[in-house]
C-alpha cells in the first residue's frame, strides 16, 4: 500500500542520533533543546518549502473546499509530519494543506547546517516519489478541483441574476480560457445583457472573467411554453374573455384546468373507447 511505502521513505530519512521530542525532553543534556524551542516558537534558523502534491491548479483555487484533497492530505500527514531533535540541531517537517506545501523548519545552536541541506534534498526526493505513487489520485483531485471551481463560478452567476429563474439559463465555464458562456432563452436576453451591456460588464468585473451571452433554442421554446404571450387575434381574445367566468365557476367546484383538459379528451374519445373494456378475448 502507498501508506506503507511512504512510511518506509520517511523512516529512511531519519539518521542515528535524531530522536522524538519526548525522548529529547527527558534527556536535555544530550540534545539541542534550544534549537527545539526555536522551532516551537516559530523562529527557525532556516526553512524550506516545496510543493507537496504538485497540483496543476489555478492560483485562485481553494484546495480545502475539495474533500478528496483534504482526505488524502490527512492520510499522508500521519506518515510524513515529524519533529526530531539531535545533539546539534532540531527540525520539523509539516504540511500546509491550504497551499499544497511541505515545509522543513530547522534550527541549530551549534551553527550546524549540513543536515539541513541533506533534509532539503531527501524530502525533495520523497515528494517526487510520492507524486509518482499517487499520480492517479493527484489527477483526480485536479479534476475535482476544476469541477468545484466551475460550480463556484456558476453559483456567482446565478446569484448575480437572482431575479431570473435559473431554469432558463445554462452556464458553461471555461477555466482554461478565463471565460464563461451563458445560454439563455431569447425572451430574457435583454435582462441578462442589460442596457448597452451594463449587466455583462458588471458580471465580468465580479468574476474577473470574459462573459458571452448566447441564445439557446430549447430554453427559448421552454420559456414560450411556460409563458405564452396573449394572442393578437381580437376574436380569440373575445372567446377567452367569455369562458373565463365559466372556468372560475369550475375551479370553485374543484375542477382544475388540467382536469378539464382530461375530461374533454375523454368526452371526445371514440364511443367504443368510452364504453368498452377488455376482458381477455371478450369485449363488453
Amino acid at each position: 500500500m502507498a501508506s506503507e511505502r511512504v512510511k518506509s521513505l520517511v523512516k529512511s530519512i531519519a539518521i542515528a542520533g535524531e530522536v522524538d521530542v519526548e525522548v529529547a525532553k527527558r534527556n536535555p543534556e544530550l540534545y539541542d533543546i534550544a534549537a527545539y524551542n526555536k522551532i516551537l516558537s516559530n523562529q527557525p534558523d532556516r526553512e524550506h518549502s516545496m510543493f507537496f502534491l504538485n497540483l496543476a491548479i489555478p492560483s485562485y483555487a481553494n484546495l480545502l473546499e475539495v474533500r478528496e484533497y483534504v482526505d488524502l492530505v490527512n492520510q499522508l500527514r500521519k506518515d510524513i509530519e515529524t519533529f526530531k531533535v539531535a545533539p546539534k540541531y532540531a527540525y520539523r517537517v509539516c504540511i500546509n494543506a491550504e497551499n499544497d506545501e511541505l515545509k522543513i523548519l530547522y534550527a541549530t545552536s551549534h551553527n550546524y547546517y549540513e543536515r539541513f541541506h541533506e533534509l532539503v534534498k531527501q524530502y525533495g526526493e520523497l515528494v517526487r516519489s510520492l507524486n509518482d505513487m499517487l499520480w492517479d489520485s493527484v489527477k483526480y483531485i485536479e479534476y475535482k478541483l476544476l469541477e468545484h471551481q466551475a460550480e463556484e463560478v456558476k453559483k456567482k452567476v446565478y446569484q448575480f441574476y437572482s431575479r431570473i429563474p435559473a431554469k432558463y439559463m445554462d452556464i458553461v465555464v471555461y477555466l482554461d480560457y478565463n471565460m464563461i458562456e451563458i445560454y439563455v432563452a431569447k425572451q430574457i436576453m435583454g435582462r441578462i445583457i442589460g442596457k448597452q451591456g451594463s449587466n455583462v460588464k458588471q458580471l465580468e468585473q465580479l468574476l474577473k472573467m470574459k462573459v458571452k451571452v448566447r441564445e439557446d433554442e430549447f430554453l427559448t421554446q421552454k420559456y414560450a411554453e411556460e409563458h405564452p404571450e396573449p394572442p393578437q387575434d381580437p376574436e380569440v381574445l373575445k372567446l377567452i374573455s367569455q369562458i373565463l367566468p365559466i372556468l372560475k365557476q369550475l375551479e370553485k367546484k374543484g375542477i382544475t384546468l388540467e382536469q378539464l383538459k382530461k375530461i374533454i379528451e375523454t368526452l371526445e374519445a371514440p364511443e367504443e373507447d368510452l364504453f368498452s373494456k377488455d376482458y381477455g378475448d371478450y369485449q363488453y
